[in-house]
């Protein structure tokens, strides 16, 4: 999230999406993506979305989550074109990581807001379908 954004996210209490988010894929979806966009799909945690992560080496490291593929693309969305209505946290890492603090900076933090997912995992879902014309660049990343 760039500084402006933080700034109002934080300072006014507004909910400003970062204008770059991305997402990981294995190169053999990018065809249909290109054709179809990017839609919600179940997780392993139950969550039917597209995960999203504010900083690139974040959804890099969803590689290693991939067993049969060694060439992915990351991808970079405009986040101003996301519905921030569609955004909601992140439901594997943001709590687990929650939960690890100390009652007193749990406090801090609401596991509902999307915003309070960036802050701390970098990452959050979107429920929402993503266009092609939304992703605004393709970069192969080799695991």
């Amino acid at each position: 999230m760039n500084s402006i954004d933080s700034f109002l996210n934080e300072k006014l209490g507004m909910n400003v999406v970062p204008t770059k988010l991305y997402h990981l894929t294995p190169a053999k979806n990018i065809e249909r993506i290109k054709k179809e966009g990017l839609k919600p799909t179940a997780s392993k945690s139950s969550l039917l979305g597209i995960f999203l992560s504010d900083d690139k080496f974040t959804a890099q490291n969803y590689a290693s989550m991939y067993r049969d593929d060694s060439e992915f693309f990351v991808l970079t969305i405009n986040g101003s074109l996301l519905n921030p209505n569609k955004i909601v946290p992140d439901n594997y890492e943001f709590p687990d990581l929650v939960s690890q603090m100390t009652d007193k900076e749990q406090e801090k933090y609401d596991l509902s807001s999307w915003v309070d997912s960036l802050k701390v995992c970098n990452q959050v879902a979107y429920t929402g379908i993503i266009t092609p014309n939304m992703i605004t660049k393709w970069e192969k990343y080799e695991n």
